[in-house]
């Protein structure tokens, strides 16, 4: 009860406070996807798994591929080097570019790559060859930790396969006019003019391709810039923010003495520190950027100073110290300070990121003139080598026709010795196909070990992510609920006088409503954060621990007659603070379950279950249907008919510890009859 009405009594939400700047942005989050979709660049989201979670149409119409069709799947898994192709050497470049993006945290660009597009067919999956490069940018998320990276992709194809499709042609042409013998010396000199042609036609695209290299890095260099200065907005933002929820913890600790809240304190001025941290290291080499950092950042310390002023007031003086300490003013007046001295910083960096876009606007109109003029130079170039060639393969079929008769002649008599063969070739393809067989087989077997794993791969990331996502949810929900109570308070004090009764009763159970589903996020944080706390392995007694427990719950309520048979000298290998946790729920379940009973006995002990040892809770409550027991220990499932408070939570936390100690949990029991509830550990190591 205390807990809820410490909610955030004059707490504003920081959202409102940011807001108020005058300058065109932040984007808004529901345009953010209109932006990502209109970005001409092909661009790819994957998440630090490497799996696809985003794709502009751009990259979609590129890569001829549906956004359903490849979000959620690795990128490997979808885009892989022709087997066929031993020159591909896209799939391996772009493993090392993300290698080295998930080691250093550095963007990182890609040199032209051999990657082809996979065409499916009824006969098989051919490859269009195609050359890509790309720029690879990693993105952090608000705790410092890799959450996404974007790559930028360009098709390099007509830069990249051009010369070497015009070098080919003209050693072909070469070889094949020197095995001619009917060529004569003009000939010979027209295939070297056309050869010459080729030479500077490959020269002029080389170039080209060079100048667009240096146009390309050109324009990624103001792309970078432009993130740059976006971050260090962000982080202006996030500093605010951290500051905001420091101060609504201190108010909160005023309120309530609550040690919990100085421990949302602490995490606050921590990561105000991380994110002033991190600005610095933004605005490094800019001495401008960090004067004004500096004034920001004194105003910053100001304020917490005086949070913690308040808190130690409220340590030796008490609440009424440490509220007329708080109702001065100062500490407003220096939060208008720090909200003034951010958004001062904020204007000058939109100001810089004003200056920084219009810059990348000129370079991308620049590069796609040269481009253009580019394009249209080979296209001329290429006009001018075909009505050569052409020329030239005229005037060469009369040599070609008589070449053919003597080539007739020839495969005459090869192919009297290609019988003489035909045995050997059956003899190999008999061979062939029993290697072929075997091969098949093999491959069957490994595709499906790859696909088991790959599966296992997928249930562990969805279970993290479900883990994340109630954590994440719960602890959203918190803010709404602590401004429900704090209203009813504020206007139960305000109006309490000038409502009826009715009025005030639908003021209570709103409140009571507020305190209940507060009390369900409790609950739900504590279940998710049992998911990451890491278990210690130390001695732990858990006979103390129950008679702790124990003794605990007969303070609560010393008029009920409760017998508790509890067994001395069991000691296990675990982690003391969550082992306590499991016998708080269990032994608290007996209790609260056995309340309607006059005298009730719970029971603790350990027993053998086949050759394994195990502990077990045991009281003479209701009891339940085994057709339950499966529902028990699932978060929210609670059994049909009771009617006993609860959350639904409690056992599923019990589940989840002892299965990350590496036993399990079962119960047994029986309507009417009492219920019992077995649970194992792993054996001490000593």
């Amino acid at each position: 009860m205390e807990r809820a009405k410490s909610g955030l009594n004059n707490r504003k939400p920081s959202g409102p406070m940011i807001r108020e700047i005058s300058y065109p942005g932040p984007v808004p989050e529901s345009d953010f996807r209109t932006l990502f979709e209109a970005v001409p660049d092909p661009c790819l989201v994957l998440d630090p798994t490497l799996r696809i979670v985003a794709a502009n149409e751009a990259y979609l119409q590129l890569t001829r591929t549906r956004r359903e069709d490849i979000i959620g799947h690795g990128i490997f898994e979808l885009f892989s080097d022709d087997p066929a192709e031993t020159s591909a050497t896209g799939g391996h470049g772009l493993s090392a570019s993300l290698d080295r993006i998930l080691r250093d945290g550095e963007a990182d660009t890609m040199p032209a790559q051999k990657y082809g597009i996979r065409n499916p067919g009824d006969k098989g999956d051919t490859f269009e060859e195609h050359y890509w490069s790309s720029f690879n940018t990693p993105v952090f998320g608000g705790d410092g930790e890799l959450a996404y990276i974007i790559l930028r992709v360009r098709d390099v194809t007509e830069f990249e396969s051009a010369p070497q499709a015009a070098a080919g042609r003209h050693t072909g042409a070469t070889e094949q006019g020197k095995k001619r013998s009917g060529l004569s010396a003009q000939d010979k000199r027209r295939s070297l003019a056309v050869g010459m042609a080729f030479l500077v036609a490959v020269a002029l695209l080389v170039l080209m391709g060079w100048l667009g290299y240096r146009m390309f890095a050109e324009l990624q260099g103001a792309t970078g810039n432009v993130t740059h200065t976006y971050q260090e907005i962000e982080k202006l933002q996030e500093i605010f923010t951290d500051l905001s929820d420091a101060e609504t913890a201190q108010r909160d600790f005023i309120i309530t003495g609550d040690q919990q809240h100085l421990e949302l304190y602490r995490a606050a001025i921590d990561e105000t520190d991380r994110d002033m941290a991190t600005l610095k290291s933004l605005m490094e080499g800019d001495p401008a950027q960090q004067q004004r950092l500096a004034t920001v950042e004194a105003a910053v310390r100001d304020r917490l100073a005086a949070l913690w002023n308040g808190i130690e007031i409220r340590k030796t003086g008490g609440f009424r110290a440490a509220q007329e300490a708080v109702s001065s003013g100062r500490g407003k007046v220096l939060m208008n300070r720090v909200r003034s001295q951010i958004m001062e910083t904020i204007a000058m960096e939109t100001d810089l990121l004003q200056e920084r876009s219009t810059l990348l606007a000129s370079k991308t109109a620049k590069v796609n003139q040269n481009l253009l003029a580019g394009s249209l130079l080979a296209v001329a170039l290429l006009g001018a080598i075909f009505t050569a060639l052409n020329r030239e393969i005229t005037r060469r079929g009369r040599v070609e026709r008589e070449l053919a008769w003597r080539q007739k002649q020839l495969f005459e008599v090869l192919e009297e010795r290609t019988r003489a063969n035909d045995e050997l070739v059956r003899q190999r393809k008999n061979l062939e196909e029993m290697n072929g067989r075997l091969e098949a087989e093999v491959t069957e077997r490994v595709q499906a070990q790859g696909l088991l794993k790959a599966t296992n791969a997928e249930l562990a990331d969805a279970n993290r992510e479900l883990e994340a996502f109630n954590y994440t949810v719960a602890h959203d929900l918190r803010q709404p609920l602590n401004i429900i109570c704090v209203y009813c308070q504020t206007i139960r004090e305000l109006c309490g006088d000038k409502l009826d009764g009715a009025c005030l009763g639908y003021l209570q159970d709103t409140y009571d409503g507020a305190l209940h589903m507060n009390s369900l996020i409790d609950a739900l944080l504590h279940f998710s954060r049992m998911a990451r706390v890491e278990v210690r392995r130390e001695t732990v007694d858990l006979s103390a621990e129950a008679r702790a427990v124990a003794a605990e719950l007969k303070r609560t309520e010393p008029q009920r007659k409760v017998t508790f048979l509890l067994a001395d000298g069991i000691v296990v290998e675990g982690d003391g603070g969550l082992l306590r946790v499991v016998l708080v729920n269990l032994i608290g379940n007996a209790w609260k379950y056995t309340g309607t009973r006059e005298e009730a006995i719970i029971e603790f002990g350990v027993t053998k279950v086949g050759e394994e040892k195990t502990y077990f809770v045991r009281d003479d409550g209701p009891g339940f249907d085994m057709a339950d027991a499966v529902r028990l220990f699932v978060p929210f499932q609670r059994v049909a008919g009771n009617e006993f408070a609860g959350h639904g939570i409690g056992l599923a936390t019990v589940e989840r510890i002892v299965r990350r100690h590496g036993g399990r949990i079962w119960a047994e029991g029986e309507p009417g009859k009492g219920a019992i509830f077995y649970f194992t550990l792993p054996e001490s190591r000593n």
